[in-house]
């Protein structure tokens, strides 16, 4: 129980780009899941191989380090196993990778992953307690201002 796993493809050029990658990564996951109880699959890769470091960005691999050694500079990766929905979020990312945005190096994915980090930051207490202090009586006043409006509405109903 609590396995991890390491992974790695090489696909030759008239296979890419047709979701080889990606099912095997599913099936290697779903395997290391079930069968050993896995909890985390990891990689590693050559800075330079751009294909595969958004292969393993789209794919919800998290960034996790890089080292240099005799082949070069490498980017290691960390993938959290969660369960079936993993592996369908991973696939809906890795579509959203391939539309590329107004500024180089962005793409839709990028948006969504800061989208994602921004949403988890802001249910991190120290944000929750800031926004609460600085913005609490602007609520209060938008909310009376709703009320005052229904209100409205309601006694221009009954008239």
């Amino acid at each position: 129980p609590g396995a991890s796993g390491e992974w790695g493809a090489i696909v030759r050029a008239r296979w890419r780009r047709r979701g080889v990658c990606g099912e095997a990564l599913d099936a290697s996951a779903r395997l290391l899941r079930e069968r050993f109880g896995g909890r985390e699959v990891t990689a590693v890769t050559l800075a330079t191989n751009a294909p595969m470091l958004s292969f393993l960005a789209g794919s919800g691999f998290e960034r996790t380090g890089e080292f240099e050694n005799e082949l070069g500079r490498q980017v290691e990766w960390r993938l959290a196993l969660r369960g079936a929905a993993a592996g369908e979020a991973a696939r809906v990312d890795a579509g959203l990778a391939r539309y590329v945005g107004p500024f180089l190096g962005e793409n839709l994915l990028h948006r969504v992953v800061e989208l994602r980090r921004k949403m988890s930051l802001s249910e991190a207490p120290a944000v929750r307690a800031f926004l609460r202090s600085h913005f609490a009586e602007e609520r209060r006043s938008a909310e009376a201002e709703e009320k005052a409006a229904e209100a409205e509405e309601a006694e221009a109903e009954e008239a």
